[in-house]
């Protein structure tokens, strides 16, 4: 992901290392690096200044975007590796290896577990929102869902 950040062009990414990176392109350096995940990282979102990050840890963390310090790590909600991470709004939307969907109301840097759907679809690759509240779940298959808000 990338950002102009005080006329700087700044990149935000994870490694497998499970550590999220920002670099300013202009400086060609390494500003910071700090280790969120216990193993490597699958998805990175911005929303707030925070960053949302997903793992094969089975975790959902939220960091700090101009400290990169970790604000809060989530691993009750998925039993295998989370593979995709959608922001829409104020909700986050992960999608897991265990075939489950989780929905969130972001609300004080902080995320409120409002849904968990078991999907027909293993091994979830990837989550999408349109705008009508349709879910899109794609892996080994795909499943669409309506959610209420």
């Amino acid at each position: 992901l990338d950002f102009t950040i005080n006329n700087k062009i700044t990149i935000i990414y994870g490694l497998t290392n499970g550590h999220i990176y920002r670099h300013t392109i202009e400086d060609k350096i390494l500003e910071d690096s700090v280790k969120i995940h216990e193993s490597g990282i699958n998805k990175l979102s911005i929303h707030n200044n925070l960053i949302y990050s997903c793992g094969e840890d089975n975790s959902i963390s939220i960091t700090d975007f101009n400290t990169l310090t970790l604000i809060h790590k989530f691993k009750q909600y998925h039993s295998s590796p989370i593979k995709s991470l959608k922001l829409h709004n104020d909700y986050l939307i992960t999608g897991s290896y265990d075939q489950k969907l989780n929905i969130f109301k972001i609300t004080n840097n902080t995320l409120l577990h409002i849904k968990s759907i078991k999907t027909c679809v293993s091994e979830i690759n990837d989550v999408d929102l349109s705008s009508d509240n349709l879910i899109l779940a794609v892996g080994q298959g795909v499943e669409i869902f309506r959610i209420n808000q």
